[in-house]
């Protein structure tokens, strides 16, 4: 055997069951931490707080669109026609896209590091990713054939059969931090006290509750104990009221033998708490806010979108960005790489509720951001023609080299941009009105309340409606001063009455108020 096969066969190691001894342990990958527990990927696997972040992270990396596009210019479009399409949708034979994405971000996620094997034909084309173990791998440094700089390669063992040694393009490597370049650091030996100090405590409770959740205690003899008297008695003793089945039976005491509570100790009273701490500790390890790992304690609901948006952009931003450049390098040949990129999309992740989406896709269609078919397709929704495709242009935002000079603002073309403008006005009223409506319903105080939303509306409406016109602000302020008066005798009116009067009058303003907004305008010259 060559010095670099016992080199490498010295460093390579197995994941196996995980011993207590230290020293034992270490063999088979795992590390005792200062607890006197040994810390795997696998054994950090059943503190709850940690299964559930890998899981919450895993699942969330997996369940992204996950798409490659081709860039020209500023356009940047789905490259439909690329071979790794393919391998988008069948990564391998056995695994669906979310499986495969799904298990090498939990083997990212537990251990640093997560590998795939590059399966090509004979024309290079990528037909397979078949994931490798990590525990099975082992990556060093080795010169590269065209020029002898060194280049990753790595020693995989299978389950059956010999070694094998990969080199950097047979493999598709997601690296996680690391201090040389080659290997991910593993975040569980990194946190390896932390997550010992949460297994311990998840021992220790099952211990005690194992007990019927009562402390230990002392049996008093009166007279002379031998040691096999003792170990009698502590058999008997343990058989009758030892575990949960024994809980709350009645101990029957012989020769004047008597029982002395032992009351819990401080580190016992203390479980509860310091499992609550543990679970925040598991969350600033992997990036995940409290609320994500169901620690609600202190949570407050106007804190729970933030702590959302947060978690996308601190928790799982740096793993996306890890793995579209690390696919981007391993997949793509370097002149691929120039043209086309590997992106997340991670909109339904950062969606607010119904109500917000409804006004931020209002907005960004008023404004010309999205076509009707843009925002269909963030909703997974089909196009409607191209007739969907048409952006809008507010009528006081155009480009002022292309305002039209006064005197060509008459005739028909001018008529029918100011009937186009008043029913954008109007639609605007009827949407800010109706939102005060609806927020004041139910509330004692519904009709102040009603009455400050639409004065502080109709404020700010007021430049916006003049220079959308073009009218002067006598004209502003006569036809808004009628229209307040109008909604607020509505109001009174439905109050006294019962009838739906107000609702009515609003239906009214968006079927005929902007056509006479239109014609009042034109008839005062503007």
């Amino acid at each position: 055997m060559g010095l670099v096969s016992r080199l490498l066969e010295s460093r390579y190691v197995t994941q196996s069951a995980s011993p207590r001894d230290p020293v034992v342990a270490s063999w088979w990958g795992g590390q005792a931490s200062a607890a006197g527990v040994t810390v795997t990927a696998k054994t950090s696997r059943g503190v709850m707080a940690v299964w559930r972040a890998v899981n919450l992270l895993s699942g969330d990396l997996a369940s992204m669109p996950f798409q490659l596009f081709r860039v020209k210019g500023n356009e940047k479009n789905v490259a439909e026609k690329h071979p790794l399409q393919k391998i988008l949708k069948i990564p391998n034979r056995w695994q669906t896209p979310f499986e495969y994405r799904e298990m090498m971000a939990a083997h990212l996620l537990l251990r640093g590091n997560a590998y795939s094997r590059i399966i090509r034909d004979g024309a290079a084309t990528i037909r397979e990713l078949i994931p490798l173990h990590p525990d099975r791998v082992f990556s060093f440094w080795a010169p590269s054939p065209a020029n002898g700089a060194p280049m990753p390669a790595y020693r995989y063992q299978p389950f059956n059969g010999p070694a094998q040694i990969l080199l950097a393009h047979e493999v598709h490597h997601w690296r996680g931090p690391t201090d040389d370049g080659l290997v991910g650091l593993n975040p569980i030996e990194v946190a390896r006290e932390m997550v010992g100090t949460n297994i311990a405590m998840q021992e220790h409770g099952a211990r005690l509750f194992s007990n019927g959740a009562r402390p230990g205690g002392v049996l008093e003899y009166p007279g002379k104990v031998d040691p096999e008297m003792e170990g009698r008695i502590k058999e008997t003793w343990g058989q009758t009221q030892g575990g949960l089945l024994n809980a709350h039976k009645v101990a029957v005491l012989e020769d004047g033998m008597k029982w002395h509570q032992v009351g819990l100790t401080a580190e016992d009273s203390q479980w509860i708490q310091s499992k609550k701490f543990g679970v925040e500790e598991v969350g600033r390890m992997f990036g995940v806010p409290p609320s994500k790992l169901f620690s609600m304690e202190k949570a407050a609901f106007n804190t729970l979108e933030q702590q959302a948006l947060d978690y996308v952009r601190s928790g799982l931003r740096p793993h996306m960005c890890r793995i579209e450049q690390c696919s981007e390098r391993d997949l793509l040949s370097e002149k691929e790489r120039i043209t086309h990129d590997f992106k997340h999309d991670a909109t339904s992740l950062t969606r607010g509720d119904t109500k917000t989406q409804t006004e931020h896709f209002g907005k960004m269609r008023q404004w010309g951001v999205y076509s009707v078919n843009e925002i269909r397709r963030e909703l997974g929704r089909n196009p409607i023609g191209p007739e969907g495709d048409v952006y809008l242009q507010p009528l006081n935002m155009i480009d002022a080299a292309d305002s039209p000079a006064p005197d060509d603002q008459g005739g028909d073309d001018g008529a029918a941009a100011l009937r186009a403008a008043a029913g954008r006005l109007v639609q605007k009223e009827v949407d800010a009105v109706r939102a005060a409506y609806e927020k004041s319903l139910g509330n004692p105080d519904g009709p102040e309340l009603f009455r400050a939303d639409v004065d502080k509306f109709y404020e700010n409406y007021a430049p916006v409606f003049r220079a959308a016109l073009g009218v002067d602000a006598e004209f502003t302020d006569e036809y808004i001063a009628g229209q307040k008066r109008e909604l607020f005798d509505a109001l009174e009116e439905e109050i006294k009455t019962g009838s739906p009067v107000f609702r009515a009058g609003l239906e009214t303003w968006e079927s005929l108020r902007a056509e006479h907004l239109a014609l009042t305008a034109g008839e005062r010259g503007f």
